[in-house]
């Protein structure tokens, strides 16, 4: 298959239906790994997003 690159969330039900993929990036410059809070802002990054995982990828 063909990568879509996308503006913004699927907005119907059916979009969600067919999405095969969904990448979520989080720019940070590289020296972000070496403060002392990047280790909370990743913890946070993946808990913003698990609930799209939960939605799309686990079973009811």
């Amino acid at each position: 298959g063909q990568w879509t690159k996308r503006d913004g969330w699927p907005e119907k039900p059916e979009d969600w239906k067919r999405i095969l993929g969904w990448i979520v990036r989080r720019k940070m410059a590289p020296a972000a790994a070496t403060r002392a809070g990047f280790t909370n802002e990743a913890a946070r990054s993946f808990r913003e997003v698990f609930p799209l995982f939960r939605l799309t990828s686990l079973p009811d």
